[in-house]
């Protein structure tokens, strides 16, 4: 006789998340009530209604300004540096080896460290393009020329110190996650002394910091690009006022008329 499971309702997906939410909206504007109204019956989990909510806003009312780009630099720069130490704490040691007929397997624990790794590498560039992106973006319709910018010494040395510490937060993110995931796929050895090492340690740990610095060095440079771009406009309209005083007192010279 079979025995009756409980049933376990299903986790809805991000694509049918998606799709509910749509639909929601096209129908709160038909009827002409708030959308968000009817997507809150349709929506049993709070977290699922906000997180839309919250994608469903910066789309459509949230214009970008450097406020709100620096909140997403520093957001980025956050999760990198969190999965990347979090993943330094989930790296084993070693793995442990098992002898075979002329050969040693590694086998190593289950852990996401390589998962882990390449979410940090992810959200570092992740900061790095919305970090250079938000450095030249034409906020309020009005952009400022590159030469403009890079006159700023301030500006160029953390500019450029905000690239270089991004490229080396890469490196030392992706070399030990690299070197975990071939000795995750390559653990069969005929060094029959291998002790079945990780990667080394201490390297995502030191490239999730220095991800962090990388954010912190952006957001900096952004501020100096505030600065620029209020200096860059108050230079241009002292200049426009200067020339629409000379041609209010420019006097058109009247043409003299010869008498034969």
């Amino acid at each position: 006789m079979l025995s009756k499971q409980p049933y376990k309702a299903r986790s809805p997906t991000i694509k049918e998340s998606t799709v509910k939410f749509t639909a929601s909206f096209i129908r709160g504007v038909h009827l002409g009530t708030s959308p968000f109204a009817v997507a809150v019956t349709l929506f049993p989990s709070a977290g699922e209604f906000c997180f839309f909510s919250f994608l469903f806003y910066i789309s459509t009312e949230m214009a970008v300004t450097m406020k709100l780009m620096s909140l997403l630099v520093a957001a980025l720069g956050a999760l990198s540096f969190l999965f990347g130490v979090i993943a330094e704490n989930k790296k084993p040691a070693a793995g442990t080896p098992i002898t075979g007929k002329g050969v040693v397997i590694c086998k190593y624990p289950a852990d996401a460290t390589v998962v882990l790794g390449f979410l940090s590498v992810a959200f570092l560039i992740a900061s790095t393009v919305a970090g250079y992106f938000s450095l030249f973006y034409p906020y309020k319709g009005k952009s400022v020329p590159q030469s403009a910018m890079f006159r700023s010494t301030s500006f160029l040395i953390f500019f450029n110190i905000a690239l270089f510490t991004g490229g080396l937060a890469a490196a030392l993110l992706l070399w030990p996650t690299i070197t975990e995931q071939l000795h995750l796929s390559r653990n069969v050895h005929h060094n029959m002394e291998t002790a079945c090492p990780t990667a080394k340690t201490g390297l995502l740990g030191g490239g999730a910091f220095v991800s962090l610095d990388s954010a912190l060095f952006w957001l900096v440079a952004l501020m100096l690009a505030a600065n620029v771009r209020e200096d860059y406009f108050d230079e241009v309209e002292s200049k426009l006022a200067v020339d629409d005083s000379a041609a209010a007192d420019y006097v058109e010279p009247s043409v003299l008329k010869g008498s034969a």
